[in-house]
């Protein structure tokens, strides 16, 4: 974790957290390279699709935010026709940019995503949370 003052405590930069039981990783956890764990649906108005690049922890007064890339989404369902509800097109492309970066309270992490590369990008929801390495 790096560190950082800031007023009413200290900031600190976390690469993965523990959230209702679920350990959750950013982009900057490098021990899971051969996993893409870092993709959440976001529980917002409109919910979407995000890549976790870190986590922001302020330790006094005991809050999370999670520093996010939003992903477009391409197509909802598209094999639905073929009885595949759970699988979600993406623009995979993540801006470099630090300004496309927003910052969300972990509270609002609906749940986890993995990410499927096969010819085009995809996110499908985890139907069972135990016994997954993510």
């Amino acid at each position: 974790m790096n560190a950082l003052t800031c007023q009413g405590g200290e900031l600190l930069k976390a690469r993965r957290i523990v959230k209702d039981g679920h350990v959750y990783y950013s982009r900057a956890y490098t021990r899971m390279q051969e996993l893409v764990c870092h993709m959440v649906l976001l529980d917002e108005e409109i919910p979407c699709n995000a890549s976790i690049d870190h986590f922001l922890v302020h330790k006094s007064l005991k809050l999370c935010f999670a520093v996010v890339n939003r992903m477009n989404i391409v197509e909802f369902q598209p094999f639905l026709q073929m009885g595949v509800s759970h699988l979600i097109k993406i623009d995979s492309t993540i801006s470099p940019d630090k300004d496309s970066q927003d910052i969300v309270p972990v509270s609002k992490i609906r749940e986890k995503l993995l990410y499927v590369n096969c010819g085009s990008s995809l996110v499908c929801t985890m139907v069972n949370f135990y016994g997954l390495a993510c």
